[in-house]
């Protein structure tokens, strides 16, 4: 399974959209790339496993292999501030903040479980695509 996320515009938080397999899932948000303490994560791509994650008690994705960083997942949030880096996904956006993002997660687990149940590998691509 492939997800592409571009990264679209960039200031408060950083908004963009999440694809799964060339087709539109979601929105993202992430934590703007000049935050001094977990800023978004740098532009490429990385491979996903699910694990059971300490912070919040449930399975969710997991990036591999960041450059610099540990533990940055795929999960719910509203805004940058719920953020230590990682990326939300959220079913609609409202200026620089994400919502319906618990309901996005859960129906992102349902594919990416599925995906991993017929063995496939799952990778993320991040891309800075911001607006000019």
């Amino acid at each position: 399974m492939q997800l592409l996320l571009p990264r679209l515009r960039k200031g408060k938080s950083v908004i963009g959209g999440l694809y799964i397999n060339g087709e539109w899932f979601c929105h993202s948000l992430e934590p703007p790339p000049d935050r001094a303490e977990h800023p978004c994560i740098p532009a490429g791509q990385y491979e996903v496993i699910l694990t059971v994650s300490k912070r919040f008690g449930r399975l969710l994705p997991l990036l591999v292999n960041v450059p610099g960083r540990s533990s940055i997942r795929i999960h719910r949030m509203n805004r940058a501030e719920d953020s230590e880096g990682c990326i939300g996904p959220g079913f609609e956006v409202s200026g620089w903040t994400i919502g319906r993002s618990a309901d996005a997660e859960v129906a992102l687990m349902r594919l990416l479980q599925a995906a991993k149940e017929r063995g496939e590998a799952i990778w993320i691509d991040v891309k800075d695509a911001y607006e000019a």
